[in-house]
């Protein structure tokens, strides 16, 4: 989740933490490629689930790289020359994919991986405006056959290169895809072989058309017989053009921005519950964690010394932090390490940090105040623009960007009055996000559920008045809804939760809620509601059995919720409590 940067506000009093941090401005921490990951979420939760995942391996034989070495030199001796040219192919494709290869681009993000693998390769969510999902647009799109080589020999040569998938079974151990527990190949290689192109009514796999051609008898150089079960989809352009390992899929699941990031931000296999996502640990060291985990290699070092990105996403995320009103209206605002909103009165002069933090980090009005001034000065006009005044906080960046020095060449005003939404010249896309808000913090967590949903909101003051009565708190608006009696803001935090959170962290955060919060009471109710979208994690595992042939939808249902519940009992009980 991504964290509440509002709710541990700098007490001088508290004891000083003795435990290293990362901070998410460290590129390549965990915390920043979480941070990255809840961007890239956003984005998904905001347009739509992407359509296609690509993944694109360098070819360490293209002969852009061969051409480049020294005599003597190979690939693996020159990382320099491999990421070069890898990253000038992979703008290539970016190039490509955006203008219209497979349709009119609606988003697209990538990471790249260069950990322990060699040789680099980028992971790409792509989303295409008014795609169809259905067997004709997939098959013009996706192959996952080998190709005549009587019609078509440069392509059979590809793929047979590039797109087979080894022989895990025979080779078993030997394999680095061999799944020793469940005795088989981890990637489920080979396939089922299909006539015509499917998808699964109960998980939504796409199954590809695979027609059997083991008559042929396919022998290779080494002896190896292969045949279509063996073949990872590709689409036959982009393996023409670039002659190297790129997998084409449709995306069929949730899980598809969580796997860009899944090497960087996965926590280790246990029942225990991951408590520091919505508590602070103050006995955890990051950095030794961190240290202890990471492994670096030339090609990773190389990719970070020539300052090429690591993720991209093509939608810029506005990130939204909030805040209840300051003590007076000149009260000058300040950013701590994590992003904390301080006030002038709250912090100790005498600390020489802050001192020097606050120096540093000095900043005008902030987004919500400036949002405030935005409604207020449209209300202001003779004829004020309706779409300006139907924003909320969330979507006031899809209009409008934000300018911390506005207006910059006005010395008469002072620094912590400056700051400013300024209407967008460009068409770049662009939406906001408000930071999640832990339950304990009642007011901020009432506040973000009114900005959420309310528009043209003109003061703090506005943001609590219901039907021309100002309430005191926003727990005291939020209660005259009903909205504490019937938990709706509980049921509106889990919503939304579903689209910030992975499946697993989604499970998580409702187990945490369970143990860590009394106020919890609906958590029946929110289980009817989510169990479909908690148990994907299982569907997929039970629509299929050993043989490969599929089962009752109602049997992999019943199966996979109590799959589930199995599993969130394992994490209560590591926690002190169970489903009684």
């Amino acid at each position: 989740m991504r964290r509440n940067n509002n709710e541990d506000i700098f007490n001088p009093d508290a004891e000083r933490e003795t435990s290293a941090r990362i901070l998410k401005s460290l590129t390549g921490g965990p915390k920043w490629y979480k941070f990255k990951e809840q961007n890239a979420l956003a984005v998904q939760r905001h347009f739509g689930k992407p359509h296609l995942f690509i993944t694109f391996t360098c070819n360490p034989k293209w002969p852009e790289i061969i051409n480049s070495l020294p005599e003597g030199f190979k690939s693996t001796g020159r990382p320099d020359i491999v990421i070069r040219v890898f990253s000038l192919k992979l703008m290539e494709l970016i190039t490509m994919l955006r203008h219209g290869l497979f349709g009119e681009e609606e988003y697209l993000f990538y990471s790249v991986e260069v950990q322990k693998r060699g040789l680099p390769h980028a992971h790409i969510l792509l989303r295409i405006k008014e795609f169809e999902k259905n067997t004709s647009t997939i098959d013009k799109i996706i192959y996952a056959e080998i190709s005549d080589s009587k019609h078509d020999k440069a392509l059979y040569d590809i793929v047979v290169k590039n797109m087979l998938h080894q022989n895990c079974n025979e080779m078993k151990k030997k394999s680095t895809r061999w799944n020793l527990s469940k005795n088989k190949c981890s990637k489920n290689f080979p396939k089922k072989f299909v006539k015509e192109t499917y998808i699964d009514k109960i998980s939504g796999k796409v199954h590809y058309k695979r027609r059997d051609n083991r008559n042929k008898n396919i022998i290779l150089l080494d002896n190896r017989k292969i045949d279509n079960s063996y073949v990872v989809p590709y689409n036959p352009t982009l393996l023409r053009y670039y002659n190297s390992h790129i997998n084409v899929e449709i995306v069929n699941q949730v899980l598809a921005v969580s796997y860009l990031f899944k090497y960087f931000v996965k926590d280790g296999e246990t029942n225990k519950v991951n408590v520091e996502m919505l508590y602070n640990d103050n006995n955890k060291d990051e950095v030794s964690a961190y240290q202890n985990v990471r492994c670096v290699g030339p090609t990773d070092v190389t990719w970070k010394i020539f300052e090429f990105p690591i993720v991209c996403n093509t939608v810029t995320v506005e990130v939204l932090y909030i805040h209840e009103k300051p003590k007076n209206e000149n009260s000058k605002v300040y950013l701590n390490e994590n992003n904390d909103f301080l006030y002038g009165a709250d912090i100790n002069n005498d600390t020489d940090a802050l001192i020097h933090l606050m120096t540093a980090n000095t900043i005008g009005k902030s987004k919500l105040m400036a949002y405030f001034d935005l409604i207020k000065n449209e209300k202001n006009k003779e004829n004020p623009d309706t779409s300006v005044l139907n924003l909320t906080f969330e979507n006031v960046s899809t209009i409008f960007k934000w300018n911390p020095l506005y207006p910059k060449d006005d010395n008469t005003i002072p620094r912590h009055k400056k700051g400013a939404w300024i209407k967008r010249i460009n068409k770049r896309k662009a939406i906001g996000c408000i930071v999640s808000i832990s339950k304990e913090n009642k007011e901020l967590f009432a506040m973000r559920s009114f900005l959420i949903h309310r528009k043209g909101i003109t003061s703090f003051e506005d943001l609590k008045t219901i039907e021309n009565i100002e309430f005191p708190t926003y727990t005291d608006a939020a209660k005259y809804l009903n909205l504490m009696e019937h938990g709706v803001l509980e049921l509106n935090h889990f919503i939304e939760l579903k689209n910030l959170l992975t499946l697993q962290e989604f499970i998580n955060a409702f187990v945490i809620y369970i143990c860590f919060d009394p106020d919890f009471k609906k958590h029946k109710k929110i289980f009817d509601l989510h169990k479909d979208f908690m148990n994907q994690i299982y569907i997929r595992r039970y629509s299929e059995n050993n043989l490969g042939i599929s089962i009752n939808e109602e049997i992999v249902k019943y199966r996979a919720n109590n799959h589930l519940l199995y599993d969130i009992s394992l994490k209560l009980s590591a926690n002190g409590f169970n489903l009684l």
